[in-house]
């Protein structure tokens, strides 16, 4: 059977079976749908598909990751520039969001009995964050007890793989989100970097990285961010 078609027009609808969201054929890449619960009333609630090489199932991950940042209705239009560049730099793993499945997951979150009010608004706040920004998520790979900073081979190949994305879509003129309550550090137009530490959520973040974890990344474009009060903006002009 021939790899499934990844354009984002066949990622982004809804399926009636949550087989076939699992472990799907991509030639080098395998697929799997992840997010909340199935739940009979909306079927299909997985938010993203995310993609790993098979070739590398299990891999150490890095706490450094890339996300690229676009506006909601061109998500589409981004993915299908940037999936080409990451199978061509044999990109380790990575994932999209899919907006098809925002609603449904909104409507379960709100009547949810499983989690406290908190948890729910919280949730629901993730896929609001989700249709502004941060819609395609860059893994990083490492190796057993060593982290990113330590590997300058590694460092090498995601810089240059993270340039080749970020130039991509700056040549189909792909239109750039505008506002973003994340932490991270801007490195392009489309491109921020994060490191990710076990249990603190995006919105408890308090910077891109701990105190005293050495940055191994140089900006992969032009950068048109500013600092402001829980997040960054667009500079004007």
């Amino acid at each position: 059977m021939p790899p499934r078609n990844t354009s984002y027009a066949e990622l982004n609808k809804l399926y009636a079976n949550e087989k076939d969201l699992k472990d799907q054929d991509f030639g080098d890449y395998s697929m799997i749908a992840i997010g909340t619960a199935w739940p009979e009333e909306d079927k299909d609630t997985r938010n993203f598909a995310e993609f790993y090489r098979k070739d590398m199932k299990g891999a150490e991950q890095s706490h450094w990751k890339a996300h690229f940042s676009v506006i909601g209705p061109q998500v589409g239009k981004a993915w299908d520039v940037v999936y080409p560049v990451l199978a061509e730099q044999k990109a380790y793993k990575f994932k999209v969001y899919r907006q098809v499945c925002g609603p449904a997951t909104k409507r379960r979150l709100a009547k949810s009995k499983d989690a406290s009010a908190e948890m729910r608004q919280q949730a629901i706040a993730d896929i609001d964050r989700l249709e502004t920004h941060a819609q395609i998520t860059v893994y990083l790979p490492t190796e057993k007890n060593k982290e990113l900073d330590a590997l300058p081979e590694k460092v090498s190949a995601a810089q240059k793989m993270l340039v080749a994305v970020e130039a991509a879509l700056v040549k189909a003129k792909v239109s750039q989100a505008i506002l973003l309550p994340d932490r991270d550090r801007w490195v392009g137009q489309y491109c921020s970097i994060v490191y990710e530490e076990k249990g603190v959520t995006w919105e408890k973040r308090k910077n891109y990285k701990p105190k005293g974890v050495k940055d191994p990344f140089a900006e992969v474009g032009k950068v048109e961010w500013e600092q402001i009060e829980g997040g960054a903006r667009r500079k004007k002009g």
